[in-house]
């Protein structure tokens, strides 16, 4: 059955977290040497693969996520495990032929310590292969990654860059956008059938806007921002925010509308400018995908603000008498006293932020599964859906829900009791060759190229709206290691040492 929630009160938060209207969250905190990463200070970049890890790319390795734990064989970093250097700068997924790949961007000091990497991380022996393969940017830095699972963008120290997934190996595109200038942010447009990139070019401080229609960068009105700090789609209205530092003028919060991005003059697109209340730099900002809130990042905190039905923010703090973000800005109180670099809403309409104190999440509702790659017949998958944790008398304890689980062309809806009344449940199922008895066991056709796998849990939000979450994955057929890419991995060494 689905499961239902009914409107709840902003007393149902857990932890120290400003509560939003209908919702009840969870508050984590990892700190740098909880995540291994020692002495980090600065985390660049923060991205969401299929099986929902969310990955971290720190000043001293790479670290991921599953839920509120570090995933297995993390972090990644230059000594154990080949990157190219310790400081990754962007992170980003796409499909390869051998499925889901991560690619981790650089910009050290030498040319040896720029470019770009990729590879998996397996549920059996970790990353594959070992060093990452890597992509020939010709001894650039990468400052920022976007991808749409089919396309690879790069923001580089000399222009936009792009590769063609899919296949082997990733393919280099043509153009290059501004070769000469350093590009340092990226964002993907979610219009339907209307792919476009929009990037911002330091060196003249301008932003620009890519269809995939039209081999020429069009730019946009001068967005009066002397530093951007970020930019983001907004996946529910298809609009674009801007943060950074203002030129002139108090507007240091833009909004471009999706109607006028799209029509036929992008180019005199005009944004919609909004004052921030507090004195302090805007270093990110993100966007949710169910209610269209905005989460912007500053040097003590995140703040954030559901739009009007016009699309407007007000430049008000919220008092305490107020609603938090509803027509003024609230302050995420967990992250009050770090400086925010910055801050994403992952597809479930979690929060994560990275801060100089290591990583802030925000839980809501997440499903995960333990790999996105599965090997042989022993192998195990396990899923975890949270569902609403700290929420008191959800239901009866032991509550029961469904979800949908997809192997090759068998589908079974899979019932799962939640563990007390904390709002988690998991489930294990597993793969055969012959026939199965159980419905945690599924029937699979022998194939090294993989079967793909997904995981759906659909439910009735707060709101009265059906929503979806979904994670990917796939199982193959094959020997134990063979899934290393042979290069690099434990196979290639073990003929080494013979």
């Amino acid at each position: 059955m689905k499961r239902v929630l009914s409107f709840l009160a902003a007393v149902c938060v857990a932890g120290a977290v400003a509560p939003r209207t209908g919702r009840c969250e969870r508050s984590v905190f990892l700190s740098f040497s909880t995540l291994k990463l020692g002495t980090a200070s600065r985390i660049y970049a923060i991205g969401v693969d299929g099986a929902n890890r969310v990955w971290f790319a720190a000043d001293t390795g790479v670290a991921a996520l599953v839920g509120d734990r570090l995933a297995p064989f993390f972090p990644l970093n230059k000594n154990s495990d080949g990157l190219l250097d310790d400081a990754a700068r962007a992170v980003a997924f796409g499909a390869l032929e051998e499925g889901e790949n991560f690619f981790l961007g650089f910009n050290g000091a030498s040319e040896d310590t720029r470019g770009i990497q990729y590879g998996r991380v397996l549920s059996e022996t970790g990353l594959s292969p070992k060093p990452p393969s890597s992509l020939d940017t010709e001894g650039v830095g990468v400052l920022d990654l976007v991808s749409d699972g089919s396309t690879l963008w790069a923001a580089t120290t000399s222009g936009v860059r792009s590769w063609a997934l899919g296949g082997g190996a990733p393919q280099p595109n043509t153009p290059t956008y501004q070769p000469n200038d350093e590009i340092t942010r990226l964002a993907l447009a979610p219009w339907a059938n209307d792919p476009a990139l929009v990037f911002f070019d330091s060196q003249d401080a301008r932003l620009y806007l890519v269809r995939s229609d039209d081999p020429s960068a069009t730019r946009l009105v001068d967005p009066n921002l002397s530093a951007l700090g970020g930019l983001a789609f907004s996946r529910l209205t298809g609009d674009l925010w801007v943060v950074g530092s203002p030129s002139s003028g108090t507007a240091d919060l833009l909004r471009y509308p999706a109607q006028t991005l799209q029509g036929s003059d992008p180019a005199g697109a005009q944004p919609d400018g909004f004052s921030f209340p507090v004195n302090r730099p805007l270093r990110d900002v993100a966007v949710d995908p169910f209610e269209g809130t905005v989460w912007v990042a500053t040097d003590q905190g995140a703040y954030f603000q559901t739009p009007g039905t016009d699309g407007s923010l007000q430049g008000i703090e919220c008092s305490e008498a107020d609603l938090p973000g509803q027509g003024c800005w609230a302050r995420e109180e967990s992250s009050r006293f770090d400086r925010v670099d910055r801050i994403t809403v992952d597809p479930s309409g979690n929060v994560w932020m990275g801060t100089d104190e290591g990583v802030r999440g925000i839980l809501v509702r997440l499903l995960t599964i333990s790999a996105t790659r599965f090997v042989g017949e022993d192998a195990r998958a396990v899923v975890t859906l949270e569902d609403l944790p700290g929420f008191e008398g959800n239901g009866v304890p032991d509550e029961v829900t469904t979800l949908e689980v997809t192997v090759g062309s068998t589908a079974r809806q899979l019932e799962v009791t939640e563990d007390g009344d904390t709002g988690r449940f998991t489930l294990t199922f597993g793969f055969t060759l012959g026939e199965s008895t159980s419905d945690t066991v599924f029937p699979v056709q022998s194939t090294a190229d993989g079967v793909p796998l997904a995981v759906t849990y659909t439910f009735t939000d707060a709101l009265g709206v059906e929503r979806t979450l979904a994670v990917s994955a796939s199982w193959a057929n094959i020997e134990k290691f063979e899934d290393d890419l042979w290069i690099g991995g434990p196979c290639f060494l073990g003929v080494l040492g013979r």
